[in-house]
């Protein structure tokens, strides 16, 4: 990474040089995962959460490996940066360079700070919940291809912010973390993304705070709710029937779980939670990415679950 590069197109920013290596340095320092309770300073809480993306990149959390990680990936340009571990170190020392300046300011740590391409809303400040929260953030968007297939890197990115937020629920009234995760859930019903994926993230998320001995709050109870408002139109069984009917009448599914997303997204219709299934029926239907054989099971498919809420 040039130092310039912090200055951005207009090219090398005055001081570039001492704000990346104070940045840099900020990074290197929480390598060991050792900081531990709530963080006021933004910085801190992007450089907690930058190496904790990049330990589950990894697959490591020894603090030389990620020392090295860190290094090795600064001697590379934004554009040419060679993997996803180079990608994020580089965004991330050059979000802390540009928030650095208002250290002074309080400025409080929002969710720009881990992803600028977001609105300024809260996040948990303790970093263990938000280390657990990374880590569930990865678990969930890595483990379902769908989710990197469609949204890439500029995905994994939201999956941090998105997370971030979610944690920082687990000290809210029942009431309101309920409400809260469904307008989160139903807004991203709009995106492609069936609630029904909400519901396992947030699994995920309680399961990574519960083995980290770290409250989950109302997290629970809001899986809970998501579910019995999902299965009364389309039950369990109806999701694991509907990827065993892709598995045996597709030839190429266009992404995985194909199945259980299109009766996830009959679900959302069915319950009121969203007007319309379009945003991922045409995305796995796309000639793009699939046949017109295998779109027209597809579109069946989920035709016929938009109906009857189940396969049969």
């Amino acid at each position: 990474m040039r130092p310039g590069d912090l200055g951005g197109a207009g090219g090398r920013a005055p001081a570039a040089d001492a704000t990346l290596g104070e940045a840099t340095a900020l990074v290197l320092q929480h390598c060991d995962r050792q900081a531990q309770g709530p963080e006021t300073d933004a910085t801190v809480v992007a450089a907690v959460v930058g190496v904790e993306r990049v330990a589950g990149i990894l697959g490591t959390t020894d603090a030389d490996t990620l020392r090295l990680a860190v290094l090795e990936a600064l001697e590379h340009d934004v554009d040419d940066a060679p993997g996803e571990v180079a990608r994020v170190v580089l965004e991330l020392v050059r979000t802390i360079g540009l928030a650095l300046p208002r250290r002074s300011s309080a400025w409080p740590a929002d969710a720009t700070v881990l992803n600028p391409e977001t609105g300024g809303h809260k996040i948990a400040t303790d970093l263990s919940m938000l280390r657990a929260a990374i880590r569930a953030a990865r678990t969930s968007y890595e483990g379902l291809p769908y989710y990197r297939d469609r949204y890439g890197d500029r995905g994994a990115r939201f999956s941090v912010s998105d997370s971030s937020w979610i944690v920082h629920l687990v000290a809210a009234p029942e009431a309101v973390a309920v409400q809260q995760v469904f307008w989160l859930a139903d807004m991203l019903a709009t995106r492609g993304m069936p609630t029904w994926l909400m519901e396992l993230h947030l699994d995920t998320m309680a399961e990574e705070l519960m083995s980290s001995d770290l409250p989950t709050g109302a997290l629970p109870h809001a899986v809970a709710a998501l579910a019995a408002r999902r299965r009364p139109h389309v039950p369990d069984v109806a999701l694991e029937r509907a990827e065993t009917l892709v598995a045996e009448r597709v030839d190429a599914p266009p992404t995985t779980p194909v199945g259980r997303l299109l009766a996830a997204a009959a679900a959302d219709v069915r319950s009121g939670a969203s007007r319309s299934s379009a945003p991922l029926v045409d995305w796995v239907a796309d000639p793009v990415r699939t046949s017109a054989e295998d779109a027209a099971v597809l579109r069946g498919l989920h035709d016929h679950l938009s109906r009857h809420g189940t396969t049969r």
